[in-house]
C-alpha cells in the first residue's frame, strides 16, 4: 500500500522551442495557463541536466489535482524528442484523456492530415475494459465499453477516450465547453522489456504508490484496442501493471487521475529503444513529475531504492523546491515539493 507521501503522477512536461502553438493546442483541450516562471541556462542544468535558458507554462484543467501539463519551451533543445515513433518502442510516453465525443477528435485528426500536418493515429477501437457480470448481448442491451485512439504528433502523444454505458465518478472531469470536450490527462503511460516485473517495484515499493493491477495480460486476440494502439502481431501480448495515486482505491468505480500505466513486453523481439529522447531538454513528452510533501525524506528513499542521476534540490522555474532522477526502469522523472495537494 502506498505512504501517501508522493502523489499519483501530477504533470507531463513536454519540451517545445516556442511555447504559443503548444499553450494554444491545450486551451482547446479545456486547459488554462496556471503558472509562468524562467530559469538561466546554469539554473537550468542545474534543475534537468541540461544547459540551456528556459521558459515554462504550467496548465490546469478544472480543479483536477493531477494531469496537469508543463510547456517547457528551451532556448537550445537538447534533441527532437520522441516525434512520430509508435506508442511501442522503448521510451514512449503517452497521457490518456477523457472526451465526451471521440469522433469529433477523429474527425480533427483528418482535417489535419488534409492540411498536411505532421500526424499519425490508430483507432478509434472499441474495448470492452469495464468488469462484466455477464456476456455482451449485440442488439439487445447497451454497448458497454470504450472507444479509444493514439493521436501522435511531433511534441505530443496522446490516447482519447470515450466511455459508453459506464462511469467512474472521479476519474477524469470533461469540459465540455471546449473543442475536444476533453477532461485533463488521467493516466500516463511508458513501455519497457522485460522478462520480469521486478523492475517496477520502483514505483510501489520505493515511491509510495498504490499497485492496482498488477501484470494483467493483454492479447491481439483478446483487445482490439491493444491490438491496434500497440500494433501487436498475431499471438503477440503485454502485461499491464498500473500505479495510482496512494489515495486512490483498488475500486476501479472510487479511482482518481494520476494513475501510471507501464506496458511491459516481453524481450523476445527486438525494440527500438528511444529512452534517450524522452528525457529533460528534448522536445516533446520528455518528463512525468510526482509531487512529494518532504523532498528529502522523498530524496533519501529514491536513492536507497535504486533510482540514478538522482539531482541536488533546487529551485525549479516556479520557485518551487524539485529534483529529478531516473528511475530503474531508465525512464526519467520529476519531483516537486508541494503540500497542497489535497484528494480529489
Amino acid at each position: 500500500m502506498g505512504t501517501a507521501d508522493v502523489s499519483g503522477v501530477y504533470e507531463v512536461a513536454i519540451g517545445a522551442r516556442d511555447a504559443a502553438p503548444l499553450v494554444g493546442y491545450y486551451l482547446q483541450q479545456g486547459y488554462r495557463v496556471a503558472q509562468q516562471g524562467t530559469l538561466d541556462a546554469e539554473a537550468a542544468d542545474r534543475a534537468y541536466g541540461h544547459r540551456s535558458a528556459l521558459a515554462s507554462t504550467r496548465l490546469a484543467h478544472g480543479g483536477a489535482a493531477h494531469g496537469l501539463v508543463r510547456v517547457m519551451a528551451w532556448a537550445e533543445p537538447a534533441g527532437d524528442g520522441l516525434g512520430l515513433s509508435p506508442l511501442r518502442v522503448v521510451g514512449s510516453r503517452w497521457t490518456s484523456i477523457v472526451t465526451a465525443d471521440v469522433l469529433n477528435v477523429a474527425n480533427h485528426v483528418e482535417d489535419a492530415r488534409t492540411a498536411q500536418l505532421p500526424i499519425a493515429s490508430s483507432g478509434p477501437w472499441w474495448d470492452m475494459v469495464v468488469p462484466r457480470t455477464a456476456p455482451p448481448a449485440p442488439f439487445a442491451a447497451p454497448a458497454v465499453g470504450v472507444r479509444e485512439m493514439a493521436v501522435l504528433q511531433p511534441l505530443t502523444r496522446q490516447v482519447f477516450f470515450e466511455r459508453f454505458h459506464y462511469a467512474v465518478p472521479r476519474y477524469g472531469a470533461i469540459d465540455e465547453a471546449c473543442l475536444l470536450k476533453t477532461s485533463e490527462a488521467c493516466h500516463f503511460g511508458l513501455v519497457c522489456v522485460s522478462d520480469t516485473n521486478d523492475v517496477l517495484r520502483f514505483y510501489d515499493d520505493t515511491l509510495g504508490l498504490l499497485r492496482t493491477r498488477d501484470n494483467a495480460q493483454r492479447t491481439a486476440e483478446g483487445s482490439t484496442a491493444a491490438r491496434g494502439l500497440f500494433d501487436l502481431a498475431p499471438g503477440e501480448g503485454f502485461w499491464v501493471t498500473a500505479f495510482d495515486d496512494p489515495r486512490s482505491s483498488a475500486d476501479w468505480q472510487a479511482a482518481i487521475p494520476g494513475r501510471l500505466y507501464v506496458i511491459r513486453f516481453a524481450p523476445d523481439r527486438h525494440h527500438d529503444d528511444r529512452r534517450w529522447a524522452a528525457g529533460p531538454g528534448q522536445l516533446g513528452m520528455s518528463l512525468y513529475t510526482f509531487r512529494s510533501r518532504d523532498l528529502g525524506v522523498t530524496r533519501d528513499r529514491i536513492v536507497a531504492g535504486g533510482a540514478t542521476g538522482v539531482s541536488a534540490i533546487a529551485p525549479n522555474e516556479f520557485g518551487e523546491p524539485s529534483l529529478r532522477f531516473t528511475a530503474p526502469d531508465g525512464y526519467a522523472h520529476g519531483l516537486v515539493q508541494r503540500r497542497d495537494w489535497a484528494a480529489q
